[in-house]
């Protein structure tokens, strides 16, 4: 008994020097992790008034990121911050690789901030600064399991990046019909197909693209559109959203009309003028001319099929 005491003694001794010797072995995955911050505007010409969004991106050698804690608050001088919802995205909760400066990098969208201009000038944006938190695996021999991998977590202190912004303000003389948007916009027209003379129907109207719309109306839609095609009423609805750190915005007016008579009703171009920061001029969108086909009779009680312009 004594014996086999002694031998179970002696294994013991030799784990012990086996973890010892594996302990030896042990190395850190990802000791020398690289992290910085990168920030962005959605537009380069900032105007007064015009919503632009600010974007704070972290890279990181290492994809085990933890979490990020900001450490100071940011620095928004002659801007007041907005919110927008924001559409759907996956881009806050996960990590995708690029490459920057021949470099390649673990990304991950921190922020996506909305900001107002005040007034003319030039500014100072300042991000917040962030105690990002990672796991820096440690790799190690263990005598039963073989090569075992342990985190290790590790915490690094990393710098807000600084942007230097001028904002001016809007050319002074306008267009008589423009509108007040500023970004870059379409317009596009949806019409039945066949309408009958004297049925209720719908003609939808849309202004969409990159900039705020909450604020804008069209030019008188009712003056627009000939008398025989009867309309009845105008209503608008506009919806404003962050997608991709950019502002977008759709303005959707819905006229309801009566056709008078029937025949071919022609409905000239509806026009949108809007100023176009990235070119610095205004601009026009245009839609087609509308020609739609009124009937006499019955609607045969099918949902009506529609056409875009």
């Amino acid at each position: 008994m004594k014996k086999i005491n002694f031998n179970i003694f002696l294994i013991l001794l030799a784990m012990l020097a086996s973890l010892s010797a594996g302990a030896s072995e042990n190395k850190n995955e990802y000791s020398d992790t690289e992290l910085f911050i990168i920030t962005s505007l959605s537009d380069k010409n900032l105007y007064v008034g015009v919503p632009v969004c600010f974007s704070v991106r972290l890279y990181s050698t290492n994809p085990s990121i933890d979490f990020a804690r900001p450490v100071s608050r940011p620095v928004f001088d002659g801007f007041e911050r907005t919110r927008i919802p924001v559409a759907r995205t996956n881009r806050y909760h996960q990590a995708t690789k690029e490459v920057y400066k021949g470099k390649s990098y673990y990304c991950v969208w921190l922020e996506d901030v909305v900001l107002i201009p005040q007034q003319s000038g030039s500014f100072t944006i300042k991000g917040e600064d962030y105690i990002i938190g990672v796991n820096e695996y440690e790799v190690f021999s263990d005598p039963f399991w073989g090569t075992v991998r342990r985190a290790v977590p590790a915490e690094y202190p990393v710098k807000g990046e600084k942007i230097k912004v001028k904002v001016s303000s809007l050319p002074s003389s306008t267009p008589k019909d423009f509108s007040g948007a500023v970004g870059e916009y379409r317009i596009q027209a949806s019409v039945p197909k066949v309408a009958y003379k004297g049925d209720s129907e719908t003609l939808i109207v849309q202004v969409s693209g990159q900039g705020d719309l909450s604020g804008v109306d069209l030019p008188d839609l009712l003056s627009r559109f000939p008398a025989e095609l009867g309309v009845r009423s105008v209503s608008q609805e506009c919806h404003t959203y962050l997608e991709e750190g950019v502002v977008r915005s759709d303005l959707t007016f819905e006229c309801g009309f009566s056709p008078l008579k029937e025949g071919i009703i022609t409905i000239p171009p509806l026009t949108f003028v809007y100023f176009d920061p990235e070119n610095k001029k205004f601009e026009t969108a245009k839609s087609s001319a509308i020609e739609l086909e009124i009937r006499t009779g019955v609607p045969d009680g099918k949902r009506p099929e529609y056409k875009e312009i």
